[in-house]
């Protein structure tokens, strides 16, 4: 052989090796790569799951907080309305005892 041809078939070889390690990496990329990109999903998923379940979680706690400070505020009104008729029929009685004594 001479050195033309050695080179022609050293360059034939190099690109078919080339084409070779081009295509083996894209068939690894194919196999790899939907595991990685169902991984990626499943966990963006789950994050998404557990964002969704502290969101419950903490409009529940809301919902209870409103119900517990419109039972208090309730029954605050009671007391000050008791308080305010208490407050007015004792200042009945005394204005009742006063236009009795004149």
């Amino acid at each position: 052989m001479n050195d033309q041809n050695l080179s022609h078939m050293t360059r034939k070889g190099v690109v078919g090796l080339t084409i070779a390690a081009l295509a083996t990496g894209a068939a690894l990329g194919i196999l790899f790569a939907p595991a990685a990109g169902r991984k990626t999903r499943d966990q963006i998923a789950k994050k998404g799951r557990e964002a969704k379940d502290k969101m419950k979680e903490m409009l529940e706690e809301g919902r209870s907080l409103i119900s517990k400070l419109r039972n208090e505020a309730e029954n605050g009104a009671d007391q000050v309305k008791d308080e305010a008729r208490k407050a007015a029929s004792a200042a009945s009685k005394t204005s009742t005892a006063g236009s009795a004594r004149s």
